[in-house]
């Protein structure tokens, strides 16, 4: 909780001076909250760009474990687990906000001084349908360590990944419309869970006992180094430029909004979304100390909070791809 404080600290003092021209110690800054690859700068002299990939992950499920290593069983350690499940939103509440994002995103790239290529231009190129075919996924996250979430894609484009090579049907794609090429992945959690564990021994006997604190709170999921096998992908931006290079951001933080989206949080047994069903049980086989909260979200409330976040987090990476024209 107190990192989240700290860096709704940060965001609010990055807003007093994001309208100052931005020198290079404020972009080395910048560039912390991410792993960067850049092999080229591709967006010197670049005129146009496609975003045939924006693509944001909501999460309806948020597991979070912890563990004590002061009591041992023949089991191993004590681990206690929370669940917390998104409630009061629907797909096509998901589907809209993804689509205002990539409305937001192009009015920044077109101030920025590029083209926005519309994807009615490049849904029939040749190279568009290969790198569709062979780099398509499933929209679905269902992880025990991590949670549920579901994948929208912005004008219900497919969902793809640009291959691990820097060439391939992404790089001809890019060299066919003649535009650099975006592909990005942005997981959208709903909650902060806590845990305070309590220890208590006597001559006979020892016990640990642990509560969770679950706290609603947008905030968009980075990946640190120690959090690569228990994480999911986090959130990415890939841009790419024919054969002549790329750039990608990895948010290796988190980075959250301030706005409330929900004054309801009560504990539940079975409060399971419809969406998340389908894989709900393979996610909590094997739990076990869980507690499940539910969160109630505000739709109008939760869609101002999403956006709000998307807004000023791309800021930043808008900032960090116009330094480059420079």
């Amino acid at each position: 909780m107190k990192n989240i404080v700290l860096f709704l600290a940060f965001c609010f003092t990055f807003g007093l001076v994001s309208a100052q021209p931005m020198d290079k110690k404020e972009l080395k800054q910048l560039k912390k909250m991410f792993q960067v690859y850049d092999s080229g700068k591709i967006f010197k002299k670049a005129k146009r760009i496609a975003l045939p990939g924006v693509n944001l992950r909501f999460k309806l499920v948020s597991r979070e474990s912890v563990t004590d290593g002061s009591w041992k069983d023949r089991d191993g350690q004590m681990k206690f687990s929370a669940w917390a499940i998104l409630s009061g939103m629907e797909a096509a509440d998901f589907q809209e906000i993804t689509d205002q994002f990539e409305v937001m995103l192009t009015d920044k790239l077109t101030r920025m001084g590029l083209e926005v290529v519309p994807p009615a231009a490049y849904q029939n190129a040749k190279n568009y349908k290969k790198l569709v075919e062979k780099n398509t996924r499933d929209r679905t996250t269902s992880k025990k360590n991590w949670g549920a979430a579901l994948v929208f894609s912005a004008g219900e484009r497919p969902f793809f990944v640009f291959p691990m090579s820097p060439l391939g049907p992404h790089a001809k794609f890019a060299k066919e419309v003649k535009a650099l090429v975006a592909n990005m992945l942005i997981t959208i959690d709903f909650a902060y869970v806590g845990f305070e564990v309590d220890r208590y021994s006597g001559r006979y006997y020892k016990s640990v006992s642990s509560k969770a604190t679950v706290v609603p709170v947008i905030r968009l999921e980075g990946m640190t180094q120690n959090e690569l096998q228990q994480r999911s992908d986090g959130t990415y931006m890939h841009v790419i430029a024919d054969q002549s290079g790329g750039h990608q951001l990895t948010l290796n933080t988190e980075f959250v909004s301030d706005l409330e989206f929900s004054s309801n949080i009560e504990t539940c047994s079975d409060c399971m979304p419809l969406m998340a069903k389908s894989f709900w049980m393979s996610i909590v086989r094997g739990s076990n100390n869980m507690g499940t909260y539910q969160v109630t979200a505000d739709k109008t409330k939760y869609k101002a909070a999403v956006l709000d976040a998307l807004d000023r987090f791309s800021d930043i990476w808008i900032k960090i791809y116009a330094a480059q024209q420079k």
